[in-house]
């Protein structure tokens, strides 16, 4: 195609997206008149539909009664539509941070490298959907030996002292269901010694040993180092006496290590290695901003409702909407426009951008309940009464 064609091709598309909105007949107040209304497909609000919306708010509070719709008289129904405009704007955020990880035997392929975070392949799973993936950086790994355990894969436990015992705290560490030591055992000639605080620990302890054979460790000074010296029960002692944790040893296996003396070392878990890597943290969020056109009604109220889309316009990159019957529409949607590219730093950039344009109908009643007169409204396809002035005691007035 010749480059004037072209350019009369988008000089059209241009003309005709600027005119888009040329209906002579909207009013600047965003009311509708009833033959562009039935053009968008809005049913008008009849009185059932109303007292049917005021009755679901009625039973949405615990103190509103139901009885005073009986006696509501409605005196007029005001239908309008106002125009609400909506920009939204899928962000997506990248930072680095250098992290280190225990070490892995996979390995990283070779060709791939990146200089930059926003070189990282990533793309979100669905768009204008909130989501963060957190990625290796290619070519930012390294394999190192633990530092903290020198590259064994386990560390010392420090609250039994690589012993994997501790004092039985049930019998004082006596081995005596009494904790007390056992004068047969104290006097005995070949044991001579009590239970004592051993200076080299950071807790109060005995002092300990083990039997070649068995390697279980005892305390000195209990039965069970008797037993092992001897080879025999001390005397005048039976099973009942002895301590039902320790079994008269005076010890119990430490709680920490689990009797092991060691655990395994928490930054490599166990491996020895750990993985200095580059992890790109890619965030992907939603920046929303809309405005209504001479509505005096809560934002919260109005987001409940939907209305009959007039426009919606989904790009990298949106235009502002020019030429629209109602200047306020056309100014807001530039600012907002505007305000969205403005997010976009080194870090953070606009994927796409998404603008609607909707109609959302709106009803003013005016109602006469006993002697007094007030208005509630209803918004939206979806026939939501708004009744601002709620009852406090059992009542609608």
């Amino acid at each position: 195609m010749p480059i004037n064609a072209k350019a009369k091709v988008s000089m059209a598309r241009m003309r005709e997206r600027e005119n888009r909105f040329s209906i002579s007949h909207y009013l600047h107040n965003a009311s509708i008149p009833p033959s562009l209304a039935h053009e968008l497909q809005f049913p008008s609000f009849t009185e059932e539909e109303i007292r049917q919306s005021l009755d679901s708010e009625v039973k949405k509070h615990k103190y509103w009664s139901s009885s005073t719709l009986n006696g509501l008289k409605i005196l007029k129904i005001d239908g309008s539509v106002t125009m609400r405009y909506r920009i939204e704007s899928f962000l997506e955020t990248r930072s680095k941070q250098p992290t280190c990880e225990p070490g892995t035997d996979e390995f990283e392929a070779l060709e791939l490298h990146c200089n930059n975070i926003w070189e990282v392949p990533c793309s979100p799973t669905r768009m204008f959907t909130e989501e963060t993936k957190v990625l290796n950086m290619p070519g930012s790994s390294r394999i190192a030996k633990c530092a903290s355990c020198h590259g064994q894969g386990v560390n010392l436990c420090f609250h039994c002292r690589n012993s994997g015992s501790i004092r039985c705290n049930a019998c004082n560490g006596t081995g005596m269901k009494s904790g007390v030591p056992h004068p047969a055992v104290v006097t005995h000639p070949l044991v001579a010694t009590f239970p004592y605080y051993d200076g080299s620990r950071s807790y109060s302890n005995v002092s300990t040993a083990s039997a070649s054979k068995s390697r279980k460790r005892f305390g000195l000074g209990t039965p069970a180092h008797l037993s092992t010296l001897t080879g025999i029960p001390p005397p005048g002692l039976t099973i009942v006496d002895l301590c039902g944790v320790c079994q008269g040893r005076g010890l119990r296996p430490c709680n920490l290590c689990k009797g092991f003396g060691s655990k395994p070392c928490t930054v490599c878990n166990g491996t020895g290695k750990v993985r200095f890597v580059t992890k790109v943290r890619v965030k992907y969020s939603v920046l929303k901003d809309e405005y209504c056109h001479e509505v005096h009604l809560p934002d919260e109220e109005l987001q409940k409702v939907t209305g009959d889309l007039v426009l919606v316009e989904c790009q990298p990159v949106v235009l502002p909407i020019k030429k629209f019957p109602i200047p306020a529409i056309s100014e807001q949607s530039e600012r907002l426009i505007k305000a969205h590219l403005q997010k976009q730093t080194p870090s953070t950039k606009i994927l796409k951008q998404r603008q609607t344009l909707e109609a959302v109908p709106i009803a003013e009643v005016l109602y006469e309940v006993g002697n007094r007169t007030n208005k509630f409204w209803v918004l939206g396809r979806e026939r939501v009464a708004y009744v601002p002035q709620y009852p406090k005691k059992c009542s609608i007035l």
